[in-house]
């Protein structure tokens, strides 16, 4: 058996996630099960005897939603997002004073390509404003590529915009940043387990513990409560070109 909640696994908050799945795991037969944090995530999501994780909304729709059943969605009450919703800040330094238009022609830092907050939402609001990014570099972390822009190696990035709150209450390279303009909506990060664990129990012992944990950790995770989404909403995102891809498309502007 395997659980992971990495989204959002600061060292800053470690102690108040592993509370909260202790409560989740308390008197079942995984209670004695260590939340997985040195795995590959891939091999976490796929694991055949998965309890819980959290994935992003991307690798959800197009690598995993036939291996894995949906459990139920965090609300972390976000600024001009419905519940259970979620988008990504694009960012740059206080300096700059190009706008996207402008800022295309700079580079772009993204954390991974199968990212919806680092890559598919920024991607295509983009393009739907007829734009598109023309040097790429990869980051690895929405927190490394908010410092490649704060540190001047990056022009901007996107970030999901509970990342970009993690970074201003723990970051002091924040204080250089700004937030230029949001993407649309898209749902948030789902909880997922895997085809062989029954899902309806895993999500009635998430909402119990989110019952018992107290405020003082519930607002250091940034948990406002859960939400239940039909998955065919995450499968209904736009899905961009690739990084690859995107560097074969001609300027559309």
């Amino acid at each position: 058996m395997i659980a992971a909640l990495p989204m959002y696994d600061r060292v800053e908050t470690r102690e108040e996630t592993d509370r909260f799945w202790s409560l989740i795991s308390q008197g079942t037969g995984f209670s004695s099960l260590s939340l997985s944090r040195d795995q590959d995530l891939w091999d976490i999501w796929r694991h055949p005897e998965l309890i819980l994780a959290q994935t992003c909304g991307m690798p959800f729709r197009v690598s995993l939603r036939e291996n894995v059943n949906y459990v139920i969605t965090p609300d972390y009450a976000l600024d001009g997002c419905p519940a259970g919703y979620y988008n990504s800040v694009f960012l740059v330094r206080h300096s700059e004073t190009r706008d996207l238009s402008q800022l295309v022609k700079g580079t772009y830092a993204f954390n991974e390509a199968l990212s919806q907050s680092g890559w598919a939402g920024p991607i295509t609001h983009l393009l739907q404003s007829g734009l598109k990014p023309t040097k790429l570099v990869q980051s690895h972390a929405h927190v490394s590529s908010a410092l490649m822009v704060a540190q001047g190696e990056a022009d901007y990035c996107a970030i999901d915009a509970h990342t970009w709150r993690l970074i201003q209450r723990y970051d002091a390279f924040a204080a250089v940043l700004c937030e230029l303009e949001r993407t649309q909506p898209t749902p948030a990060l789902p909880y997922i387990c895997s085809k062989q664990t029954d899902s309806s129990e895993i999500e009635s012992r998430v909402l119990d513990a989110f019952q018992q944990l107290s405020p003082k950790d519930s607002a250091a995770l940034g948990l406002s409560g859960f939400i239940k989404i039909d998955p065919r909403r995450y499968f209904d995102v736009p899905t961009p070109p690739t990084p690859d891809e995107m560097t074969k498309i001609s300027d559309m502007c």
